[in-house]
């Protein structure tokens, strides 16, 4: 979790992102001050650098127009182009994606965590274990396709156990692999890989209200 910030650091992230959206390209320092009534280029920079510092921007010096958004601040409600179709699973099996029930079109908004977005796959997760991080029984789980080796503790991971298909944390331990569900109600499960079958990095979380 990135650093909160103040009321005036936001004010001018704002301005950023909607100039952004509307011309397709980003202000400069004079249209920032101009906009939000900062006296000097040196007071708006002072806010920037902050922003820099947060993980809100990123600045090119270089440019007078050197200025973007950091990938996880893109705006989800602008509208992406090209909606990637996803094969949704109905039984995870290790031929899964080839014979998958449907396709579910996905804004690509959904995938800038993905590796290889051409890995990615659509399940409904099949039990309660990660309630408590709201992750319920019926949920399709948006997996980007990763072997173990690959994948980080603590990382939230799809598992394929039988024709279930779990959401758990992962824990690596040598040569074994940890499950943590976050509810108390279900236990952790220990395994070499391969008798439960690792499936790879849960992306996003879609329900039906």
């Amino acid at each position: 979790m990135r650093p909160v910030l103040t009321q005036r650091q936001n004010e001018v992230f704002e301005y950023v992102r909607t100039y952004l959206r509307q011309h397709g390209r980003p202000p400069t320092l004079k249209e920032i001050g101009a906009a939000l009534h900062i006296a000097s280029p040196t007071g708006v920079r002072k806010h920037l650098l902050a922003l820099e510092r947060k993980g809100y921007l990123q600045r090119d010096t270089g440019s007078a127009r050197g200025l973007r958004l950091t990938e996880v601040d893109l705006d989800p409600f602008a509208g992406s182009l090209g909606a990637v179709s996803l094969p949704v699973i109905s039984r995870i099996s290790a031929t899964a994606r080839y014979a998958p029930a449907a396709y579910f079109r996905v804004d690509p908004y959904f995938l800038l965590k993905a590796e290889q977005k051409e890995r990615c796959i659509l399940g409904v997760c099949t039990d309660d274990g990660m309630s408590m991080v709201g992750i319920r029984k019926g949920d399709f789980l948006l997996v980007e396709e990763v072997h173990w080796h690959q994948l980080r503790s603590a990382e939230t991971v799809a598992v394929r156990v039988g024709e279930e298909l779990w959401a758990r944390q992962l824990v690596r331990q040598h040569m074994k692999i940890r499950l943590h569900p976050t509810d108390s109600r279900y236990k952790t499960v220990t395994f070499d890989p391969g008798r439960e079958t690792i499936v790879g990095r849960v992306l996003a979380v879609m329900r039906r209200l």
